[in-house]
């Protein structure tokens, strides 16, 4: 089924329209997180990163810096580069054409690429490094970064008036390792994140090299274009059976269909049982499927455990609650558990909180998007974002917002989360202001802001009205007030959290909203 729903379909539709659509294909919503990769680091950032911006014209660009949930206005008509590489600079450069070349005995690999600004006007990166990724759909990329470090023997850089000769040195290749983090919200060091880490996602690695050292250069360089010259020894035979073209990409970032999802609290009766994990659904998501588990804990009368799992112990000597995973040939995830420790006749069934890895079936396991994003300005006070050309997690293409409201909403959805999952009662005072203020006029949202004294949160397990049998996650929100509110109020405060929790949580949250002392939802 082909992606055919734009980012503003999520907000546009009302819930009505939006209930319809799912009735009819479940998959028209589909979404998924998807997470940017970077060299040396796994970040769970979207797509969509309002990190930084860089000016393009023909004099030296000015980076514009931009907070994560800042309003910004800008009041001309130039063209923007977006950057979702965190706090770094997106050069504008492009990789134009890769051919090869045979001089004496060495073959010649040239990568000509180009800079629109010019690249002695690009502007200072706090990271002093070019970096290209390999394709490894395209190319054996383990063996061609075998040549990089081993058969290289020079690298030059030529432009029209300017040559240099770059030292090997200067070449740095990059692999991740299977210990790095793939979820940074919290430190996932336990065994099970580990097992996932080495096994299940690094099974296909990402490669990429960098050329450090290099601002100096593109400094002292006239014009916009430059040639990369590798030159290497005996390697013939390897490029005559590989499938050179575009195998290299350059200011790209590598997505990833992976994410962290909480399942529905699991209460088991008896260990010799197969029992089905499923991830807690939200309204605008499509169908999920189960990769790996992250982690599992129990409530016991000691707190929260870790169950261990079969595989990362001996289950024979071991005298300890574990549990097995089992994903089935149609994609249906299972889990059982060991009978040690458990005496169900004297003591209550545990609850069970799995944390899992999840994918959307319907997008690639791993795919390259570029990440020079552009944007254009409109002269305009009241609408100054006039295009926005950028990546949507609900389609496979490139895609227009031509609505700048949309943009903020969203933006806003991903950065201020509630965190629903949370079994401690926390303060969300700070968080909320700022949904206000993303979610309603200045004019509205200034004055209800002044007004509010704490909310909290607290969340809840009870059992399903409808099946008594089933348990249900909730979360109860305590608003107070310095001042008297109007009845408007809480009505405007009901829609906001109702939207809110609607586009985040799984469809049988149950969720309560009490006003100063007054019950509004």
């Amino acid at each position: 089924m082909e992606f055919q729903k734009t980012l503003l379909d999520a907000f546009s539709s009302i819930e009505e329209k939006i209930l319809k659509k799912q009735k009819e294909d479940k998959h028209l919503l589909a979404q998924a997180i998807l997470y940017s990769l970077y060299p040396h680091l796994l970040k769970n950032i979207p797509s969509f990163t309002v990190a930084e911006f860089t000016l393009k014209k023909e004099s030296e660009p000015k980076p514009i810096m931009i907070k994560k949930g800042e309003r910004f206005f800008v009041f001309d008509d130039k063209k923007y580069f977006f950057s979702s590489c965190f706090s770094q600079t997106l050069w504008p450069i492009s990789l134009e054409t890769i051919s090869l070349d045979f001089q004496n005995d060495a073959l010649v690999l040239n990568l000509k690429i180009t800079a629109d600004t010019g690249f002695n006007n690009l502007p200072t990166k706090e990271s002093d490094k070019l970096l290209f990724y390999v394709d490894p759909a395209k190319i054996d990329s383990e063996k061609f970064l075998s040549l990089l470090s081993n058969k290289l023997e020079k690298l030059e850089i030529k432009s029209e008036k300017n040559f240099f000769n770059i030292q090997k040195k200067s070449i740095s290749i990059g692999n991740f390792s299977p210990d790095s983090h793939l979820f940074s919200e919290e430190d996932n060091t336990d065994d099970a994140s580990s097992y996932l880490m080495d096994y299940f996602i690094f099974r296909q690695k990402f490669y990429f090299f960098e050329i450090c050292n290099i601002h100096d250069i593109f400094n002292n360089t006239k014009g916009s274009e430059l040639l990369l010259s590798f030159y290497f020894k005996s390697s013939h035979d390897f490029f005559k059976k590989a499938s050179y073209k575009d195998f290299i990409k350059i200011n790209c970032s590598v997505f990833i269909n992976f994410f962290e999802k909480i399942c529905e609290p699991l209460k088991i009766s008896k260990t010799d049982y197969e029992y089905p994990l499923y991830p807690a659904m939200q309204q605008s998501e499509g169908e999920q499927e189960i990769e790996n588990i992250i982690s599992m804990t129990f409530h016991s009368p000691s707190g929260i455990e870790k169950i261990a799992p079969f595989f990362y112990q001996k289950y024979h000597q071991d005298p300890h609650f574990l549990y097995y995973p089992l994903k089935k040939t149609d994609s249906s995830f299972y889990v059982s558990f060991s009978n040690k420790m458990l005496d169900f006749q004297n003591q209550t069934p545990p609850i069970i909180n799995a944390r899992v890895c999840c994918s959307n079936k319907y997008l690639p396991k791993y795919f390259y998007e570029s990440s020079g994003l552009k944007l254009k300005w409109e002269n305009n006070q009241n609408k100054n974002i006039e295009k926005i050309i950028t990546l949507s997690p609900f389609t496979r293409k490139l895609k227009w917002i031509e609505n700048p409201e949309d943009h903020w909403r969203y933006l806003s959805l991903i950065y201020l989360k509630l965190p629903i999952d949370s079994y401690e009662q926390i303060s969300l005072t700070e968080i909320f202001k700022k949904i206000l203020h993303f979610h309603l006029p200045l004019s509205t949202s200034s004055a209800l802001i002044d007004k509010i004294s704490d909310l909290t949160s607290k969340p809840f397990l009870t059992y399903s009205e409808l099946n008594p049998q089933q348990l249900s996650k909730g979360i109860e929100f305590f608003l107070s007030f310095d001042s008297t509110i109007e009845e408007n109020d809480f009505f405007i405060f009901k829609s906001v959290i109702e939207r809110y929790l609607k586009l985040h949580t799984p469809l049988n949250f149950i969720s309560k909203l009490t006003v100063n002392s007054r019950t509004i939802l």
